[in-house]
């Protein structure tokens, strides 16, 4: 029988060449692989029905051990990961849509709740125009996202690492050289004022079931897919301002998902981060008098400057923990640091002159805001 973490028919798609007829995950940690000719012929008729191995002629017999040892085959009829259907692609790049599928998979192999969140999901429930996200989101059972990452280590994801205390995050980044998108692992969502675990209880009791390559999976009911998509666009940022776009489209995104996000907003406790682009969305409703307090991590972001922001976020932290977080924001990761010369229009290959320029131009930031702060009192006191 056929067996694996993802597979489509890419028989009509220009990008695998005139030869692919099948891209299938292997059930096994490996990479994506093509399946054409005689081999995809053969794998056809494990999906189609177990295969008695009186059946296959002796390089029939070759192929299909080969099979199993890649993870493809199995002669177990109860195993989790059997193929029955081949699908063609649904999301823009398959390659994509398989990386989905790996991730559920290996989720499932660990017995790890998931919801895919954002995404090409909300295209298909009409709450978006753009049918295409870079990356893939899952938000995982809380707890449970560190045993993720490590079960995708197998597979070639690596974690980005946390360059300042991990409070100010909200996912894990996972990246692979060979799959051309990244993975965020959410444990929480800023501006979820819930707890963590009753957050994602109510997101994944409402979730709705999709597939993706061949694999089932949970997204957001729609309307928490728009409040998640309309907390990511109004979310503040001491490094930019969001503006009237970011505000448009939260509003539109609730628009279309329709009022049943203001009391799903409400018990997710993330009223109190929307009422505004709520009551710009649904003018004709009456929303509650007593929405909330902000969470914490929204306050935190609404910080003037990068500085200030991450000040506050020094101030919320155990004294012990205070020491580390201060030498990540002065010596980060080569990435982080490459990463932010980069964002600042001067890319640098050298991880020790990444550093140094990200040093000199977080001493230029203190600096500015400092002499802002001054200017202020001046202006106070007269």
């Amino acid at each position: 029988m056929a067996i694996a973490f993802g597979v489509l028919d890419v028989s009509d798609c220009d990008d695998f060449g005139d030869d692919a007829d099948i891209l299938v995950v292997p059930a096994r940690p490996g990479v994506p692989l093509a399946l054409h000719a005689t081999g995809a012929g053969l794998w056809r008729r494990l999906v189609a029905a177990s295969v008695p191995d009186e059946e296959l002629d002796e390089d029939e017999r070759v192929v299909v051990r080969e099979m199993a040892e890649a993870g493809l085959a199995t002669t177990r009829h109860d195993h989790p990961a059997r193929v029955r259907v081949i699908a063609k692609p649904w999301l823009v790049s398959p390659m994509h849509e398989l990386v989905y599928a790996l991730v559920q998979s290996v989720a499932r192999e660990h017995g790890i709740r998931s919801v895919f969140i954002k995404g090409p999901v909300l295209h298909r429930q009409g709450l978006r125009d753009r049918e295409h996200s870079g990356d893939v989101d899952v938000w995982v059972e809380p707890g449970s996202e560190g045993a993720l990452a490590e079960a995708m280590a197998a597979w070639g994801w690596t974690v980005v690492p946390f360059d300042f205390a991990s409070v100010m995050y909200h996912s894990l980044t996972l990246e692979s050289p060979g799959w051309g998108c990244e993975i965020d692992v959410h444990f929480r969502y800023p501006g979820v004022g819930a707890d963590t675990d009753k957050a994602f209880a109510l997101l994944s009791e409402t979730a709705e079931t999709y597939e993706f390559g061949g694999v089932r999976a949970l997204a957001p009911a729609p309307t928490f897919g728009a409040i998640i998509s309309a907390l990511h666009a109004v979310r503040p940022d001491p490094k930019w301002d969001r503006g009237e776009s970011g505000r448009s489209a939260a509003v539109l995104v609730l628009q279309r998902a329709g009022e049943g996000c203001i009391d799903d907003a409400a018990r997710w406790g993330a009223l109190p981060a929307l009422v505004d682009v709520m009551a710009a969305a649904f003018p004709d409703t009456r929303l509650p008098e007593d929405v909330g307090p902000l969470p914490a991590d929204w306050i935190r972001r609404q910080a003037p400057s990068a500085i200030a922001y991450h000040l506050a976020v020094l101030r919320s932290l155990p004294w012990r923990e205070r020491p580390l977080a201060v030498f990540r924001t002065i010596w980060p990761s080569a990435r982080t640091a490459q990463l932010s010369s980069a964002t600042r229009g001067k890319p640098v290959k050298s991880p020790l002159k990444a550093r140094l320029s990200r040093l000199g131009y977080g001493v230029k930031l203190i600096w500015e805001d400092s002499a802002r702060s001054v200017a202020r009192r001046r202006r106070n006191r007269e």
